[in-house]
């Protein structure tokens, strides 16, 4: 979990995206959350079914954004990209 928690905010903080862009991201997957909880699950101060839903779904949603980012970068479209 340590591991899961560190590389999260270290994804974060490398593509300049907030707590805030992630629970939005998290609600649009089905996984509701608040700013309280979620930094109690960063820093390890929760335990649970409901901590390991939440990191594994912000590393799902945070791996998929930079790998759009880099397609981008090499000026590949995704479907996203085209609307």
């Amino acid at each position: 979990m340590e591991d899961k928690c560190l590389q999260i905010k270290e994804m974060l903080f490398r593509n300049t995206l907030t707590q805030n862009w992630l629970i939005n991201r998290l609600q649009e997957h089905g996984v509701k959350t608040d700013k309280t909880e979620l930094s109690a699950i960063l820093n390890k101060r929760r335990k649970g079914n409901k901590v390991t839903l939440v990191l594994d779904t912000s590393l799902l949603i945070l791996r998929d954004y930079e790998k759009r980012l880099k397609l981008l970068d090499r000026g590949v479209e995704t479907n996203e990209s085209k609307r």
